[in-house]
């Protein structure tokens, strides 16, 4: 695979689409997202945020997932390949050795559980 930024990025857009079955569409300037869930919070204050979304850069890519992924899917983690990772970010510097089902699993585990924890808040 080749591992130049854009290529790594393209592939994202093609898998994030794939699996949400949206378009991308371009959020805050620099975020790549597909799909869209909307919510209110009991104080009254809504918003919107994409089902499942990634950050391009040079450097490395920031794919966002569901809070905590690392220790809730901790059976995907262990067979991703190489990684860092914070609370709901996954972040791939090289795509080389990344286990390409294990990452649709992760983007599918994340759109099915951003879809359940916000559907009632439309």
């Amino acid at each position: 695979m080749d591992e130049h930024p854009t290529t790594n990025r393209d592939e994202l857009i093609n898998l994030l689409g794939d699996v949400s079955g949206e378009q991308p569409v371009v959020w805050a300037s620099r975020i790549i997202g597909f799909g869209e869930v909307t919510y209110t919070y009991e104080s009254g204050r809504s918003g919107a945020m994409p089902v499942l979304a990634f950050s391009p850069a040079a450097r490395q890519h920031t794919i966002y997932l569901t809070s905590d992924f690392d220790s809730r899917w901790a059976d995907l983690m262990a067979r991703l390949g190489s990684y860092r990772s914070g609370t709901a970010c996954l972040y791939l510097t090289r795509f080389e050795g990344i286990d390409r089902v294990v990452l649709r699993e992760l983007l599918e585990r994340t759109r099915d559980h951003t879809l359940a924890e916000w559907s009632d808040c439309t």
